[in-house]
């Protein structure tokens, strides 16, 4: 990638294209009333965003990017999952770490766990604290059940808080209200897919209400780099209700509750594994509460609580060398780790002992001869464990206010405290309590211009005090154009496996025993986070256009420039534990999304995204994870005899060093049976252009086509 920057902080070749837009928009029929009424907020032409400052607000007046995937996206694309569906979003990078654990990043910098995206369910944080990781299939959500997804595509701190860093997802589920009636569909297909749901919208007196049960299973992938057989196979049954409860004209309630079950194939995580495969076992459970109440037209509050939990139990055999595992070992580790290595290598060679460089060392080092001649390099067998637990509860208030036509303000407070527990990760439990205030005011300041100032301050007692700002004006060219200008300051709070781990692996009903008087020993590497790592922090500049005429066209375009200091990096292995803030970096790029409906039965979806890294510090691989150059397309037509037609291309270029492409298609029919019932059959295709592995080098399929058949019941 070029990496010599650039004069301006938007790219010259964007600015082109962005004139190129807005000129050509410019030449649409202007209203000369555009302005003088609040029909713009109710307009079904011009899509009102939710998430980008906590009020509605229409597309053309967001002080951010977004990407608005509705209903008749999620049924045209045919996924499965919503890994998969957010490919429609600009900027969106999808690898997979295992078959079942998807690992989504926007703008780049992805890897492992989808750390620097926050992702809330109904406003619900399912972001995880812990290992800074999304749990995707343990989501207790349907993808019929989405009633659209806002994706704001850049730091959004100001509103959601840290680790709104890169991008926020927000899923907004259908409320039990719009339908009614019970659903059950079957899906099965190659590679193992087998999925099951029942769905049920009612009415119990004043309450309107949703159940969903399902379940939902796949094999993974199929081989390894040397061509062995994967093993990463899951499967997860889940449980949600949502009850809405609306009292008066003034009040709502909604209640909402669910729980998972996941079962995951782990293949080989250590070299001393006896079995090619084990299984970890993830339970999560979540209750959420809101209260919102409307004291008049002008003013509103809304409260809100939740509580996440999740445990996963992960246990395999192992049977490593005795002295591995002997008391001896680890205390000459903990003393000296480099010289520990020697030991091992000489001794394992049939070579003499290196000098030791000390007393202690040197009698620590004899112990470890004395048990070294006493158990040899046979192995001792035991039941090793990743177990571990987290919890999360939080309070937020928020009060919003029209003060008159041009001035609104939205304010309020949360409290918020997360708890892990783990042996093998952290020696114990971790808590860290974050206190925030968060505020956005919008004025319109002239009849064409719209200013939206905001801010978030947070006290993390593990970290400090940050201040997350954001600024930005819309100038409404005419009723189809607006342009928009942002600056805005994101950041992302160490985790706690970053900031307070603790490695080590306990083995347990040793076979022979290995330290007397104890069935177990802990394997001798250990490690431990140094803490005191500062909080990423991303300032992103933003310009952009939207474009909506209302005769089905609607145009996005955005152009960034990202500064990134403190990047957390660094080695997180047993043997090599040093996770520093060592990258610094700017990113710039041009987001592109198209909308178009031709007529109400047929849409083009069309996303582009190009984008280019300069590393000013920080490891070279750090380029893998940033495509240049990515975009899809998704197009779908609506018969008339309840016939339906879609297909999609999907393409990243050198993501983690392979070029990813793809091409979908999908057909679906329904079958209308009487005037509360119908059936519809779904049959979706999804063909690999490329033939190597995705994201990691063991991620391969033994086929390039994955296909699945699913089959529906509404009465």
């Amino acid at each position: 990638m070029n990496s010599s920057g650039y004069k301006f902080p938007i790219p010259t070749c964007g600015i082109g294209l962005l004139a190129f837009l807005v000129l050509g928009g410019l030449q649409t029929p202007v209203s000369a009333d555009h302005r003088d009424t609040d029909d713009l907020l109710t307009d079904e032409e011009l899509p009102i965003i939710l998430s980008a400052t906590r009020l509605r607000q229409p597309q053309s007046e967001t002080p951010a990017a977004v990407t608005v995937i509705d209903r008749q996206l999620i049924e045209a694309s045919g996924a499965r999952t919503l890994a998969e569906l957010l490919r429609l979003v600009p900027g969106m990078q999808v690898g997979y770490e295992r078959g079942g654990i998807p690992e989504l990043s926007l703008h780049g910098f992805g890897g492992p766990f989808s750390r620097r995206l926050q992702v809330l369910v109904d406003g619900r944080s399912i972001y995880k604290t812990g290992l800074s990781r999304v749990l995707w299939t343990e989501l207790q959500l349907s993808i019929n059940d989405i009633d659209r997804i806002e994706v704001i595509r850049g730091p959004n701190t100001a509103a959601y808080g840290a680790n709104s860093f890169l991008g926020v997802i927000n899923i907004i589920s259908r409320s039990p209200s719009v339908e009614r009636g019970t659903w059950l569909e079957a899906r099965h297909g190659n590679k193992g897919i087998e999925d099951y749901s029942l769905r049920h919208y009612g009415q119990l007196g004043d309450v309107d209400f949703r159940v969903t049960l399902e379940q939902n299973s796949d094999n993974g992938f199929d081989i390894t780099r040397e061509g062995d057989e994967r093993h990463d196979s899951y499967q997860s049954r889940f449980f949600n209700l949502a009850a809405e409860y609306v009292p008066s004209l003034h009040d709502e309630w909604r209640l909402q509750l669910g729980a998972s079950e996941t079962d995951k194939e782990i293949d080989l995580l250590e070299s001393f594994q006896q079995f090619p495969a084990h299984d970890q076992e993830i339970t999560d459970r979540f209750l959420q509460l809101s209260w919102k109440h409307q004291y008049n037209a002008n003013h509103e509050s809304r409260w809100q609580f939740y509580y996440n939990e999740d445990e996963a139990r992960e246990h395999w055999q192992t049977c490593p060398p005795g002295i591995f595992l002997s008391d001896e070992l680890g205390a000459l580790y903990r003393t000296d780790p480099d010289y520990t290595e020697a030991l091992i290598g000489s001794v394992g060679s049939g070579m003499a002992p290196p000098p030791p460089p000390s007393a202690e060392v040197a009698a620590l080092a004899g112990m470890v001869l004395t048990r070294f001649a006493e158990l040899g390099l046979a192995p001792s067998c035991g039941t090793a464990n990743q177990d571990f637990e987290e919890t999360k509860w939080e309070l937020e208030f928020q009060d919003t206010w029209r003060f008159n036509d041009a001035l609104r303000l939205v304010a309020g407070f949360s409290l918020r405290k997360d708890t892990v527990k783990g042996e093998t990760f952290f020696d114990g439990k971790e808590e860290n309590l974050i206190k925030r205030l968060f505020a956005n005011l919008e004025w319109r300041f002239a009849r064409d211009f719209t200013a939206n100032v905001g801010a978030m301050h947070e006290h993390d007692d593990n970290i400090g005090d940050e201040f997350s700002p954001r600024a930005a004006i819309n100038w409404q060219l005419n009723p189809s154009n607006a342009l928009r200008f942002v600056v805005a300051k994101g950041t992302r709070t160490p985790d706690f496996y970053e900031e307070s781990a603790v490695r080590s692996y306990t083995v347990r009903d040793l076979v022979p025993p290995v330290n007397p008087g104890r069935g177990d020993g802990t394997y001798y590497q250990t490690s431990a986070s140094r803490g005191g790592l500062a909080s990423e922090k991303i300032w992103s500049r933003q310009v952009g256009w939207y474009h909506n005429a209302g005769n089905g066209l609607e145009v996005d375009v955005n152009l960034f420039h990202d500064s990134l200091h403190g990047l957390i990096d660094g080695m997180f292995g047993i043997d090599d534990f040093d996770p520093q803030n060592s990258i610094r970096a700017t990113t710039e790029g041009v987001d592109l999304q198209i909308s178009y409906r031709p007529g109400s039965n047929s849409r083009i979806w069309f996303q582009y995204a190009w984008q280019d890294l300069d590393l000013k510090k920080g490891r070279s691989s750090t380029d893998n994870t940033i495509p240049q150059n990515s975009l899809g397309l998704l197009g779908m037509y609506r018969f008339g005899n309840g016939l339906e037609l879609s297909g999609g291309y999907y393409f990243m270029e050198e993501y983690f060093n392979r070029d990813y492409q793809r091409v979908d298609a999908r057909i679906a029919k329904h079958f209308q049976l009487s005037a509360t019932s119908s059936i519809k059959v779904e049959f979706v295709a999804r063909h690999r252009l490329h033939d190597s592995f995705y994201f990691d080098r063991n991620n391969r399929y033994d086929s390039d086509t994955v296909y699945y058949l699913s089959t529906g019941l509404h009465f």
